[in-house]
């Protein structure tokens, strides 16, 4: 069992949240890991020292996984097997990881900030990004839910196909008619 968490390490995607998270949510029970893919966390850059330092300040070098740039091939396959993926972002652009696990069937435990609601809808577990506490009863919402964790992946996978070429072309030219 796992937690999964694929990005970058900058002050925007909220690692410090999501370990602290973690930490917490093991102390309630949780008995998985936590993968966390992306090549970042393999630098040797403050930002990852700071990471570094958190886990091995939380005791938590045995449960916290880095596996470094994670191939497409396998991050299908770390999306389709994880118990959440967890994304704690405090801005993003877009968000295509959630869309890539929406298209998985990860149950996520997202973030309430920026474009993300936008993209998962109505198949998430949200959180205010800055408050501990909102995690957590997102967590325990999930856990406490396994139908309605089932209702979030149906919806998830549903969602996930309206993001197609087509669509996104079709708006497009949409735009410009309108002008």
């Amino acid at each position: 069992p796992f937690m999964f968490y694929v990005g970058g390490s900058d002050y925007r995607k909220n690692i410090g949240q999501l370990i602290s998270f973690f930490s917490l949510a093991r102390g309630r029970g949780y008995q998985g890991k936590l993968v966390m893919g992306g090549e970042t966390f393999l630098w040797d850059i403050p930002e990852v020292r700071r990471i570094r330092e958190q886990v091995a300040g939380d005791g938590l070098e045995d449960l916290v996984v880095f596996p470094g740039f994670v191939s497409d091939w396998l991050l299908s396959r770390f999306y389709s097997a994880c118990d959440y993926f967890v994304f704690p972002s405090r801005y993003e652009g877009f968000g295509l990881p959630v869309l890539e696990a929406m298209q998985c069937g990860a149950p996520l435990l997202l973030s309430n900030a920026s474009s993300i609601p936008e993209v998962a809808g109505k198949g998430a577990f949200y959180f205010d990004p800055e408050d501990l506490e909102s995690m957590e009863a997102a967590f325990m919402r999930a856990q406490a839910s396994p139908g309605l964790v089932a209702e979030y992946r149906d919806s998830g996978l549903l969602r996930s196909g309206e993001f197609t070429w087509e669509n996104a072309a079709r708006k497009v030219l949409s735009l410009y008619a309108q002008n």
